[in-house]
């Protein structure tokens, strides 16, 4: 991908209206992609943390092997600010509510994709800040992580996938209890896996799932199929 430079943003001639509002700016169709422009106080290359944006920026449109990261491609630039990015046209829909009948081993199976992905990103040293429900979509199968430009720099390899892969699994473990009560599982085995997680002692993120799916199947008499499965069990 590329660094372009423009004179402006009007030169693009993007829709006057945005079809997201995101994390430091707006996104916008553009031709067959998306394209996010910046927060005007993101935008100056006076300053120091934007020359850095502008670093990374270039560094996650080169990022090669993933298939679940939304990545800035083309980067568009004038001689002193950095306008926005823009990035694939992500399938589904934001990570806000999930029905009772999405099927639990397929979400499970999407989030071990995207956790391959972030693995990806961790071991180039580059932590995702924001890892929450407007910067995850959701096709019914698939997970897709958007919205690098918060991304920064971070030399522990191995605590960057910890920090990304908590905030994935606890993230998705309150969608798929449509709350954010972990302790309506009420089950030692679950709460001590849970806290070695947040405490960053382990990466066995699947290994909590499973073990929620295992218990939650005991407790419903048989296997657990959908979300809705575990929801009609923590409600009684």
């Amino acid at each position: 991908m590329a660094i372009r430079r423009v004179s402006s943003l009007e030169e693009l001639d993007l829709p006057n209206k945005y079809i997201y509002q995101g994390n430091n700016g707006y996104i916008y169709n553009f031709k067959d992609k998306y394209f996010k422009v910046l927060d005007e106080e993101y935008m100056s290359l006076d300053n120091r943390k934007n020359q850095g944006r502008l670093d990374i920026l270039g560094k996650l449109s080169e990022l090669e092997n993933t298939k679940y990261l939304v990545l800035p491609e083309d980067i568009y630039v004038t001689d002193s600010k950095i306008l926005g990015y823009t990035m694939m046209i992500c399938p589904g829909k934001e990570f806000i509510y999930l029905d009772d009948n999405v099927s639990y081993d397929k979400l499970v199976l999407g989030i071990i994709n995207l956790l391959f992905d972030i693995e990806i990103l961790s071991n180039k040293g580059l932590l995702h800040l924001d890892i929450c429900s407007s910067n995850i979509f959701f096709d019914g199968v698939n997970l897709y992580l958007l919205d690098f430009d918060g991304t920064i720099s971070f030399d522990d390899k191995r605590k960057a996938y910890l920090l990304m892969g908590m905030s994935l699994i606890n993230l998705c473990i309150g969608k798929i209890m449509d709350s954010d009560r972990l302790e309506w599982f009420k089950d030692i085995d679950i709460d001590y896996m849970w806290e070695k997680m947040n405490r960053l002692e382990s990466s066995n993120y699947i290994g909590l799932l499973w073990l929620i799916k295992l218990k939650m199947s005991r407790a419903l008499g048989k296997d657990v199929e959908t979300l809705g499965d575990i929801r009609r069990v923590l409600r009684r």
